[in-house]
């Protein structure tokens, strides 16, 4: 469907805004609704056009309290492991934060940002950095630690924390919060009678909590 086409639905359905999920596979990315008839909202970031308001997870903060949570647990070589697609959609945040947050003034190898993730580069990874603790965006490389002996897996800490995984430790992102920023700010839009492209576009954070495993 065109995204003329969709706005004309919309608009014959009496709908006078929406929310826009974030870009997953891809840090940039182009949409051309009929703006002037909506009041709308982006959740996430990315190199999206036009600017419309925003409101998306502070990752810059997560990874900071990650990091944080772990250094009290006196983990030193902690290795952020993750692809560079969604650190480029989110400006950068995650390696920005691991970089001036982390308890070795050089972290060198522990950074590890791949344009492919895979089995065989994580574990030579593994080899290479050799990390007491491995960070990730989400959970793909739960699966491949488990095929290492417990003798050789690092703790494993996750930037995207899911209830349905309670064994690994991490930041939650707390989507519902997300969600009602995102409703909040569309709302007012429409009581303002707001609508189209804004010349002042807002983004509004939300901050995510540290969730501890659950053995």
């Amino acid at each position: 469907m065109t995204a003329r086409r969709l706005s004309e639905i919309l608009e014959a359905r009496g709908i006078p805004g929406f929310i826009l999920s974030p870009l997953v596979s891809r840090s940039r990315g182009h949409v051309s609704m009929a703006w002037e008839k909506f009041s709308t909202v982006v959740i996430g970031l990315g190199y999206a056009r036009p600017q419309l308001h925003r409101v998306h997870h502070h990752h810059y903060l997560g990874m900071m309290n990650a990091l944080r949570m772990l250094k009290k647990q006196r983990y030193k070589r902690i290795g952020f492991y993750c692809g560079s697609t969604i650190n480029e959609r989110m400006f950068r945040a995650w390696s920005a934060s691991f970089l001036a947050h982390h308890p070795l003034a050089q972290p060198g190898v522990l950074l590890a940002l791949r344009k492919t993730l895979s089995n065989k580069d994580f574990l030579q990874w593994l080899r290479e950095a050799k990390p007491d603790v491995v960070i990730d965006g989400g959970h793909l490389v739960k699966d491949w630690l488990a095929t290492l002996p417990p003798a050789r897996r690092p703790e494993h800490v996750s930037l995207g924390w899911r209830a349905d995984m309670p064994d690994v430790a991490g930041i939650d992102q707390q989507a519902d919060v997300l969600g009602a920023a995102a409703v909040d700010l569309l709302v007012t839009q429409y009581q303002q009678n707001e609508r189209g492209i804004p010349k002042s576009p807002r983004i509004v954070m939300t901050e995510g909590v540290w969730r501890p495993a659950k053995v």
